[in-house]
Order: C-alpha cells, then structure tokens, then sequence
C-alpha cells in the first residue's frame, strides 16, 4: 500500500473511529436511558432500539445508492456526519421531551456515511488488510463510547453524555475534509484492475447473485444471536445482584463496552493467524468457525446459568461468553463484508456495502424482537436458543459457498 493510500486509510478509520465513539454510546446507554430516565418496559425499549438501529442500516440502501449515482461517496459523508453531529446535539439539548426530529436525522446520517465510508476502504488499496483496520478503528470507538458516555453521566447527566457524541462526530468532519483533498480528481483503483482481491474473490466462485443473497440470510441469521449483546445480554448483566470480577466492579454499560475492547485485543491477533495460514483461515472458513465461537459463547452462558451458584460467577461467565461471541464477531462481520463488496463491480460498491448494512439491520432488528422474550423465558432456554440460531446461520453459510 502507497504512502498516499495509508494516509487515506488513516484518516477513513479515524472517522470512523469518532463516528463509532458516538453511535456505542447510543447503543449501550440507550438501553439504560430508556429503561431507567423514562420508565419504558425493558421489552419494549430492546424492541424500539433494535427497530431504531434496523433504520439506520436500512436508510443505507438509499444513502448508497444516492451517493453512487447523484453526489458521490465523499460528500455523502459529509453530508451524513454533519446529520449526526446535529441530531446528537438536538438529543443533548432535551433528552426526555423530544425524539422525532434528532432521530430521523441519526437515521439520514448514518444512511449516508456508513455506506460511503465502507466503500471508499474498498478504494484505498487492494489489499484486505484495509477493511481489517477499518473495523479495527470502528471498535475503538464502540469501545470508548460507552465508557466515555457512562462517566460523562455520572458527572453530568444525560444531557452532557448525548452532547460528547455529538463532539465525537463533529470531530469527523475535519478528517473527512483532509480526506476529501487527497482523493480528489483520483480514480478508484479498482475500476479496471483483473487481479485485484474483487476479481480473485468473484474467481472463488463468491461474486453470484445466489451467493451474495446466501451471505446475506447467513448475516441476519447471525445477527439474530450476535446483537443480543447490545440488547438482552446488557440485561443479563444489570440483573445480577453482584457484578464483581475478582473484587472489582463492573458496570452493565462496561459489559457493553467489553465486546469493542476484546475486539480491538483480538483483531491483530486473528490478523497475524490469517497470515501465517491462509488457507485454514480462508473466508468462508472464517465464516463458520465465527457462527461456531458464537455457539459456544451461549453454550458458556447455558453452563454458567446451570451450574454458577454466586451472581460472582455468572458475571466471570458473561465476561467470557463475550469474549468467545466477539471472536465469531471479529470472524463474520469483516469477513462477510468483503465478500459482499466484491460481489458488485466497484461503481456500484456503496450500494454493495448498504446491502450488507441492510442485512445487519434486518439482524438487529429480529435480535430486539427476541430480546423482547428474554425476561420471559428461563434464562437456560434462552441461551440455548441463541446458540442454535448461530449455528443456523452457519448452516446458510455453507449453503452459499456450495453455490
């Protein structure tokens, strides 16, 4: 990768990084603002946030599509970080009184930027290495939105935790505008190039239309057990009438940002065995044994729920379960997203990349309506319920590269 191309990747994951920092903080405090600030039943709450972050996946297949034919990705993002930084900032000034307005704006921004930032990793470089760093980054920023939001509660309130995601965004359009200088008047390289990774991925039999949909029905299946993390698993850990891991305490919302954390530990570690064995570690491989560690995250807390007599070692439990659950996260989610990228020719990349952000929406938004059960059933039954629906998904993995 050129030194130009590196710094291009270095300020799209920087953005990304602030963008993340401010969507986790959402994501994680949500859940606790509704339930807590304003009274609303858990179910409905995981089933409303769950509908809200299905929207914003959703509103990317307008956002790609509009910025592959009409305005170009660059400004698209622009235009989608600007969005979020005002509906942030519209949440912080009346978190309790108003939702319609800041959260049709969230639901636009990410529409535009998500998409259009995913594709232009695509432009960058060749090399895979680029969307690996790019999800890399955005799990910095899920790791530190929930931790930075949570203080910035205890210290200040709501409004001050909503108002720092707004900074967090805001601070994106400066990058954005550096990276919109370095690619300007350049052509995306992939346009032509025979060799290049889409052109080897679509050789592996991964670009047909039957095999796109596939990854994408594995991908919601996936979501379905993997998004309880954001949702019914943060319940989990606020029922527990001791959250203390060797003497210290954590926090639901720490839950929450665990995930992110073991993510950003994992990532150079998986990066390093895709190297040294590329073809034990090649994508659809990837793809199963990530639906498989996702299995056995449930499978950890199925056993925790069972035999874990003390709240203290059901909570070592959950620690663990997420570990094993972000290594299938880790797994899937990169790898699935550029096998989806690849599969449409690069000027259609944002609309390739708003599918998959469609499909992870689709995912979300089942995961809010099973987290809705979560208080209702045994806990035992709900676990092993997830952690077939991960191997369901693997299922329709290998039934998509058989294609």
């Amino acid at each position: 990768m050129s030194s130009r191309s590196t710094h291009r990747l270095f300020l799209l994951s920087l953005a990304v990084a602030l963008e993340r920092t401010a969507a986790g903080l959402l994501a994680t405090l949500g859940l606790f603002f509704l339930t807590e600030a304003l009274g609303v039943p858990a179910p409905d709450a995981l089933a409303t946030l769950g509908a809200f972050q299905a929207l914003t996946y959703l509103a990317g297949i307008a956002g790609g599509t509009l910025a592959d034919r009409l305005i170009g990705r660059t400004p698209a993002m622009l235009c989608g970080a600007a969005a979020l930084a005002l509906g942030y900032a519209l949440l912080a000034a009346a978190p309790r009184e108003q939702f319609l307005l800041p959260g049709l704006l969230l639901i636009v921004g990410h529409g535009l930027f998500k998409p259009s930032l995913a594709a232009e990793v695509g432009r960058v470089g060749a090399e895979l290495a680029a969307e690996q760093w790019y999800y890399f980054a955005a799990n910095v920023g899920l790791a530190l939105g929930p931790i930075l939001g949570s203080f910035a509660r205890e210290v200040s309130g709501w409004p001050a935790a909503f108002g720092l995601a707004a900074v967090a965004v805001a601070l994106a359009l400066p990058v954005l505008l550096g990276y919109r200088s370095l690619v300007s008047g350049t052509r995306d390289p992939r346009d032509n190039s025979s060799t290049d990774t889409t052109q080897r991925l679509r050789d592996a039999g991964r670009g047909s239309i039957q095999a796109l949909v596939l990854l994408l029905v594995a991908v919601v299946v996936h979501g379905v057990a993997y998004h309880q993390v954001g949702g019914s698993l943060l319940l989990y850990a606020s029922e527990l009438r001791s959250r203390k891991l060797y003497g210290a305490l954590l926090s639901p919302s720490l839950f929450g940002a665990l995930p992110a954390v073991f993510t950003v530990l994992l990532m150079p570690v998986i990066a390093a065995a895709r190297r040294r064995h590329p073809r034990q570690l090649a994508p659809q491989r990837q793809l199963l044994f990530g639906c498989a560690a996702t299995a056995v995250g449930f499978a950890v807390l199925l056993i925790g729920e069972v035999l874990a007599r003390a709240s203290e070692g059901k909570a070592l439990a959950l620690v663990l379960a997420l570990l094993v659950i972000t290594i299938g996260e880790v797994l899937v989610l990169p790898t699935s997203l550029q096998l989806a990228t690849a599969a449409l020719p690069a000027r259609h990349r944002a609309l390739s990349a708003a599918l998959w952000c469609a499909a992870v929406a689709a995912g979300q938004w089942f995961a809010g309506l099973v987290g809705g059960v979560f208080r209702d059933w045994p806990h035992p039954k709900f676990f092993a319920l997830q952690a077939l629906v991960a191997l369901g998904s693997g299922v329709v993995f290998l039934m998509g590269r058989d294609r």
